[in-house]
């Protein structure tokens, strides 16, 4: 017996994130040069300011 996915899911919109990721990816496969600034992880720590007042509202 086959398992299809809920009806739910027919009415899902691709994410926003996820559709620049892809065109991204299409466009450096076709030879462009693309800065992505869609998501991702930067190389760099979190700035101490931003950090501490994370925390702190974690707390809070």
């Amino acid at each position: 017996m086959s398992q299809g996915l809920s009806p739910n899911l027919q009415h899902l919109e691709t994410s926003a994130t996820i559709a620049i990721s892809q065109e991204a990816k299409r466009r450096r496969a076709a030879g462009e040069d693309v800065i992505d600034l869609g998501a991702g992880e930067p190389d760099f720590p979190t700035p101490p300011i931003p950090a501490d007042a994370g925390v702190r509202a974690i707390r809070e």
